[in-house]
């Protein structure tokens, strides 16, 4: 998950920048193994960073967080 954040951070940072904006990642240290289509989690979170990029103000903070339940499963 670490490096599909980390991509999508970086293929809409212009974006960002254009807004003044911040985009803080906030992921768990250990690793976070989800069983799903790498590029269909990239497109889910590429399309909600875009709308939070779009409806946040300039200068707005952005965070996008990923956390583990008790039983490690993702949650967004």
């Amino acid at each position: 998950m670490k490096e599909v954040c980390l991509a999508v951070k970086l293929k809409l940072q212009a974006q960002i920048d254009k807004k003044a904006q911040n985009l803080q990642l906030n992921l768990p240290v250990e690793p976070v193994i989800v069983q799903a289509n790498t590029d269909w989690i990239m497109q889910l979170l590429m399309n909600l960073t875009e709308n939070a990029i779009k409806y946040t103000p300039e200068q707005g903070q952005i965070t996008l967080t990923c956390t583990l339940d008790q039983d490690s499963f993702c949650k967004g």
